[in-house]
């Protein structure tokens, strides 16, 4: 559905996610919206997508649904396995993931999932930030429980239930807290607590 009538549209918007080269809109009946350079095309105006959903995370190149049930749905570049499908073949439109998650975010070409048990998943390219100490195109479980992920491109930071803040990844401008450290492998527990927002 592509339309240039916004007035007829009427988007009211329940959650909304950005990468560089588009936005996401997500409606109270969890259609979902994108506006922008959005694999390979350009929306100047939103465009309905063939998926329902609750909440989303993207980054440049690849994008993340999660839907009522807390089915996950990808779509977008997968070179480095960052879908979350185990390979790193090509993906034509939006494909369903074999497993379930309630929260979800991407970094440049990683993504991290967090189940309704607090389990994390990592997969794609590892800069530290799969949060193992090494590489994985695969889905990995990390050893940390989490309610709450937010990614830059290269770092992550978690929240548990307890409000304890671990973070792991790229360092190079003290994105992450630590000092005296320019990357940490895995994830470091950070001396504060703090209330997810």
């Amino acid at each position: 559905q592509y339309t240039k009538d916004l007035e007829e549209m009427n988007i009211k918007a329940i959650f909304t996610t950005c990468s560089r080269y588009y936005t996401i809109l997500i409606n109270e009946a969890m259609e979902v919206f994108v506006c922008g350079q959005f694999m390979g095309e350009t929306y100047d105006y939103p465009y309905k997508l063939p998926v329902d959903a609750v909440s989303a995370a993207c980054n440049n190149g690849h994008c993340i649904f999660i839907n009522e049930n807390n089915e996950i749905f990808a779509c977008g570049n997968n070179d480095r396995g960052q879908l979350g499908l185990g390979h790193v073949n090509k993906v034509d439109g939006i494909v369903k993931l074999p497993f379930k998650a309630v929260m979800v975010a991407c970094g440049l070409k990683f993504t991290i999932f967090i189940t309704e048990k607090q389990k994390v998943y990592a997969c794609g390219l590892g800069f530290g930030q799969l949060g193992n100490g090494y590489v994985s195109y695969e889905r990995i479980k990390l050893h940390i429980s989490a309610v709450y992920v937010s990614c830059g491109p290269k770092h992550a930071i978690f929240i548990t239930k307890d409000q304890e803040v671990y973070v792991y990844g790229d360092n190079e401008y003290n994105q992450i807290g630590l000092i005296d450290t320019e990357f940490a492998h895995v994830p470091t527990k950070l001396p504060i607590n703090a209330v997810k927002s």
